[in-house]
């Protein structure tokens, strides 16, 4: 079943598991796909940095558990002054969430390889 998300910036409709909003260009990763109970592993794929490919494109595809180490949540304000008098005008909230997660490589099922590394054909290592 395809599950339908909406972008929290402007409610155009988002591809399947997030990317950019083709109305207003914010960038939406959805991770509600991550079940941090489940008992068997799932495939994660990540695009590498540029940087650190030489400038190819290149992607790690494997078969991990993932774990979710930490999660905080805090909200720091700012206040904001002007006016006659430099009175306080309105306060900003900025609520931050940051979570820490480890990935634990499993084989893939199909041919026991760790990883598999993408630049113009596949790598198994």
């Amino acid at each position: 079943m395809e599950r339908k998300t909406n972008c929290p910036n402007c409610g155009a409709a988002l591809p399947q598991f997030g990317g950019k909003c083709e109305f207003c260009g914010t960038r939406v990763v959805d991770l509600t796909m991550l079940d941090f109970d489940a008992q068997e592993p799932t495939m994660f794929l990540l695009n590498l940095p540029q940087s650190i490919t030489g400038g190819q494109k290149a992607m790690i595809s494997m078969w991990a558990n993932p774990e979710l180490n930490s999660i905080t949540m805090e909200q720091n304000n700012t206040d904001v002054y002007g006016g006659w008098g430099n009175y306080k005008m309105f306060t900003i909230p900025e609520p931050q969430i940051a979570f820490e997660m480890s990935l634990h490589p499993c084989a893939d099922p199909r041919d026991s390889s760790l990883y598999k590394l993408k630049i113009d054909k596949e790598i198994n290592l």
